[in-house]
């Protein structure tokens, strides 16, 4: 469990850093990572 919610973060990170300054695309991110695992 503990590797899978890294994986997670790990994957939310990457993802933030490539959103650049897309504000739109940020916030989606932080969104899907606020939603958790589906």
């Amino acid at each position: 469990m503990l590797a899978a919610a890294l994986r997670d973060a790990g994957a939310a990170v990457v993802a933030t850093a490539t959103a650049g300054d897309d504000v739109t695309q940020f916030v989606a991110v932080l969104d899907r990572y606020a939603a958790g695992p589906t």
